[in-house]
């Protein structure tokens, strides 16, 4: 998991609107431990935010806590609106 400071200011700029600021946060809690399924999971958001699915969807199959549900979409072939559903509950 990854360092609570770090992923607590991640998502006080993923709300606030700096993206770019979270995102590296993100990237830097991944780089120590990349199966992170914390900052897998709000780097996932981010991605669908900007309606880049397919990264999403990547992030997501990455996260061992999360896994499940993306095989649940994939089987389902809900595609873009169930994945844009999964991070729209999971948000920060």
């Amino acid at each position: 998991m990854a360092e609570p400071d770090l992923l607590s200011r991640a998502l006080d700029h993923h709300k606030s609107g700096r993206l770019e600021d979270a995102k590296a946060l993100y990237l830097r809690i991944l780089d120590e431990n990349p199966d992170d399924p914390d900052a897998l999971n709000y780097l996932g958001v981010f991605e669908c935010q900007l309606r880049r699915f397919d990264q999403a969807e990547e992030l997501i199959n990455r996260s061992p806590a999360l896994r499940p549900a993306a095989q649940s979409l994939r089987a389902s072939g809900r595609g873009e609106n169930a994945l844009s559903g999964i991070f729209h509950n999971a948000g920060p």
